[in-house]
């Protein structure tokens, strides 16, 4: 019983020199990824040389504003002269802004029955983007319009619709081709409005919300039309694809509770009805 209480009392003294020489290095290989797509996070475990594998368990909480969740958890790999870098293996599910904070490592001593704890404060933000779907058939629709509109031989002209005042007719042309056209004016290019609204949806509805704004607003910067994003009380000016980090970001910081202002109430506006369609099949029909 004796060499037993020893025995506990060296492993003891061990775990406690462990501590204070232990270092925790955590480093994330990218930190804005897609929702369902994996979170890689590097873990390195300094300052000791294990002789054999060791089971360790990281503690840490994952917070999001937008979502106004804090959840605790804990991960455990495993640690030692094999291992050179130990991955977290978490899925993100849903897309928002995430901070995960990294408080304390835990290991078991040599019996497994005293655990020594190390403290330490280690902040990682990340921000999930939603999915982005194809919108084909709506391109082919441009397509074939953009190339119908080439065959005319003036510049700044287009097709007649519906709406359009009478003095903006060209009517040169029309005597000439019979065909109804139009000047251009600059408001025909004038960035696309869109409203960013949740607040008459459930959470579970948000990931397929912003993937159909996502889907949305990336065809249309595709085609090179530029956009005003309103959300909550501010507006947000996208002219390029490498913007979107920074939109989502101001976006899932926002609060987004309350509606867009009335002045903007002539935006697009994104419906996805009860939620029970595939975001795939919402995308089709709004298509067609």
């Amino acid at each position: 019983m004796a060499s037993l209480f020893l025995i506990l009392f060296l492993s003891i003294g061990r775990c406690k020199r462990e501590k204070n020489r232990l270092d925790v290095i955590i480093e994330a290989s990218e930190y804005m990824i897609t929702e369902g797509e994996p979170l890689r996070l590097d873990i390195k475990v300094l300052g000791k040389e294990f002789m054999n594998s060791r089971q360790f368990e990281l503690d840490y909480t994952v917070e999001s504003v937008f979502r106004e969740q804090k959840k605790k958890k804990t991960l455990r790999f495993v640690w030692g002269r094999q291992e050179q870098t130990a991955v977290f293996p978490k899925k993100m599910e849903v897309c928002g802004d995430y901070t995960l904070h990294f408080t304390a490592l835990r290991w078991k001593d040599l019996t497994g029955i005293y655990t020594e704890k190390k403290e330490f404060q280690k902040e990682i933000r990340l921000l999930v983007m939603p999915k982005r779907f194809p919108m084909e058939m709506m391109s082919k629709k441009l397509i074939n319009e953009k190339l119908w509109e080439q065959g005319f031989e003036y510049d700044g002209i287009r097709p007649y619709q519906e709406g359009d005042r009478i003095s903006r007719v060209h009517w040169k042309l029309y005597a000439g081709k019979g065909d109804l056209l139009v000047r251009k004016e600059e408001e025909d290019t004038a960035p696309a409005e869109i409203c960013v609204e949740i607040c008459n949806l459930k959470e579970k509805q948000f990931s397929n919300y912003f993937a159909a704004f996502y889907s949305i607003s990336g065809f249309l910067l595709d085609e090179g039309i530029s956009q005003k994003i309103y959300f909550g009380k501010s507006c947000f000016e996208l002219n390029h694809i490498e913007q979107y980090g920074e939109l989502f970001t101001e976006i899932f910081q926002e609060n987004l509770k309350y509606p867009v202002s009335e002045e903007h109430q002539e935006a697009l506006k994104i419906d996805i009805g009860d939620g029970k369609r595939t975001m795939e099949d919402y995308l089709y029909d709004m298509e067609l």
